[in-house]
């Protein structure tokens, strides 16, 4: 999307998708855990990854399936 006036442009990406992004990336911290992946990521990319549990996160609603890549 593009985001700016005139003199100034900005593209970036927005929408629930991007919001649950920055969701679970803020929990790699707290779990002490990187990557962390959505179970829809999970499911369509193959990835080998471990449930690691269901989380609430802010403005999200439901609590979330969290996964971590497995090495």
């Amino acid at each position: 999307m593009n985001i700016g006036g005139s003199t100034r442009l900005d593209f970036t990406v927005i929408g629930p998708a991007v919001d649950l992004t920055a969701r679970i990336e803020s929990m790699c911290k707290s779990l002490d855990r990187s990557p962390l992946i959505s179970w829809e990521f999970a499911r369509l990319s193959g990835v080998k990854a471990e449930f690691l549990g269901e989380f609430s996160l802010k403005g999200v609603g439901s609590q979330q399936p969290i996964y971590g890549v497995m090495e």
